[in-house]
């Protein structure tokens, strides 16, 4: 009998499927309410806080490793962490988000948002309190200098979007702090560079921002609440509560690109260059590079396929663009123009091919950089 019902059960869903697909019909997860701790289904890969110089940089079309088992949602479902860990998901009220930029105002429709971050624009109280520490790093008192300095450190990697519009007020005192609040934040960033991901804690910056698979949008996003039908009932969920929503899955495969720029200095045995691109086992990468590195000691400049005759390191030429994925993985000779498929998940580091002598004796000087401009298609 149980192998009846079994056999009834599975013939009903391929029939309740194929119907499903006949009128073209989309169902809606169900709506999840303060599940706490739950896993985003997409990484987070673009902000690039502490990656190339930002002059040198072209951030990707589309920033998000795709699902291609993600289920079918409802066109308005969305899904908000908040500041205090809950997470809220539903059908939200309205059709589109309004966001006021100085090019204008825009309406992004929620089916095409793929996630947005409230800025400090959106997070009067955040802002306040962080202007207020800064104040009293410049205090009289070396305790309530000391505190603040701590309490601002305390914030992480949230702060470093923040750092460049903090205002030192002209204070000596509260300048110092300031640089060396920056060096640890900055210290934080790398350290979160490791294989569990990147940008997990991504710094908040001075405006809205909004990601969509086409382009992103910095602004002020005008709506200051949200109605959602969630699985417990209608709920209203405040902007300024907000930490990151997005759609919860992504419905298509998209393509990266990015490009920074990585200084004749980089070497794989110091400390090579976080692209801030995490890479999954079979994605495809192409990078091409240019530019001009120059060996001071040697008289010699070498392009980004290095320096013929100068011997090698790993079995690449002294002075050629190299990547690496992760922290322990083989690092593979890119040059001026290379693809390779990842053959592990991890970040993607790029460098320069050096022998060990070189690279660690202080007599020898390294100037220019190499531009590489990298490509990631997602492994089907």
């Amino acid at each position: 009998m149980s192998v009846i019902r079994s056999v009834t059960a599975r013939f009903a869903v391929t029939i309740a499927l194929a119907i499903g697909a006949a009128f073209h019909f989309s169902i809606a997860p169900p709506a999840c309410f303060a599940c706490q701790g739950e896993e985003d289904v997409q990484p987070d890969a673009d902000d690039a806080t502490a990656g190339a110089a930002a002059d040198d940089e072209e951030h990707a079309v589309s920033t998000e490793s795709l699902k291609p088992d993600s289920p079918l949602v409802d066109p308005q479902f969305l899904r908000f962490e908040m500041w205090d860990g809950t997470v809220v998901s539903g059908i939200v009220s309205i059709p589109a988000i309004d966001v006021e930029t100085e090019f204008g105002n825009l309406q992004i429709p929620i089916d095409r948002l793929v996630d947005f971050r409230p800025g400090l624009v959106s997070l009067p109280e955040l802002r306040a309190k962080v202007e207020g520490l800064v104040e009293q790093l410049g205090d009289r008192e070396f305790k309530t200098r000391e505190s603040a300095h701590r309490e601002l450190v305390a914030m992480g990697p949230m702060l470093a979007g923040m750092i460049p519009d903090l205002d030192d007020g002209g204070d000596a005192e509260r300048k110092k702090h300031l640089v060396k609040i920056k060096e640890e934040v900055e210290g934080m960033l790398d350290e979160d560079d490791g294989e569990e991901g990147v940008g997990s804690q991504q710094g908040i910056s001075h405006g809205d921002r909004i990601q969509t698979p086409d382009f992103a949008i910095v602004g002020k996003i005008v709506q200051k609440e949200f109605q959602v039908k969630s699985k417990i009932g209608d709920l209203r969920i405040m902007l300024g509560d907000v930490k990151r929503s997005d759609r919860g899955v992504i419905e298509k495969s998209q393509s990266l690109r990015k490009t920074v720029s990585v200084p004749g200095t980089t070497f794989f045995q110091k400390k090579p260059l976080s692209t801030k691109i995490r890479l999954s086992k079979g994605d495809k990468v192409t990078i091409t590079a240019t530019g001009i590195v120059q060996w001071t000691n040697w008289s010699q400049s070498a392009s980004p396929d290095g320096l013929p005759n100068q011997g090698n390191w790993n079995g690449i030429s002294n002075g050629a663009l190299a990547a690496r994925i992760g922290s322990d993985g083989t690092v593979i000779s890119v040059g001026s123009d290379h693809s390779f498929r990842a053959e592990k998940s991890g970040v993607l580091y790029l460098g320069i091919a050096m022998p060990d002598n070189y690279v660690n004796n202080a007599g020898y000087r390294w100037t220019g950089k190499f531009k590489a401009k990298i490509k990631v298609e997602p492994a089907n």
